[in-house]
């Protein structure tokens, strides 16, 4: 597919920004898990508050267990899988769709005929 129209040109950017979101998670992702110990430490700190200095009425609301700080970390995790994967399939899905016909959206919408619209008028409100 050879034609550089302003269609063309506007569908391969979206795939490119789409495909640049899924390499940065894949990045993301690969670096969670290559340095664990450390993001897992980082994130147990953060939780446990222990970085926390001079304003211990706040600190109510740490959290020290580990365990808790290992699933937390990998909710996390988990949230960048779906992240990811979800832009790998809508990147799949945009270059699938790249030689596609172009929709044509200037046809009227039409409504089903049981449902009707409520009439509003500004005439019933001031008169």
């Amino acid at each position: 597919m050879n034609n550089f129209t302003t269609a063309g040109v506007i569908r391969r950017s979206k795939i490119l920004i789409v495909l640049m979101a899924s390499l940065f998670g894949l990045m993301t992702l690969i670096n969670n898990f290559t340095d664990y110990a450390a993001y897992s430490d980082y994130i147990g700190r953060i939780i446990s508050m222990s970085d926390t200095v001079g304003n211990d009425s706040r600190r109510y609301r740490a959290v020290s267990s580990t365990i808790f700080h290992h699933r937390f970390y990998w909710a996390i995790i988990t949230l960048e899988i779906i992240f990811t994967f979800s832009f790998l399939v809508g990147t799949y899905q945009l270059y699938r769709k790249l030689s596609a016909p172009a929709v044509n959206s200037t046809k009227p919408k039409s409504s089903p005929s049981s449902v009707s619209a409520p009439h509003f008028s500004f005439t019933r409100l001031y008169t």
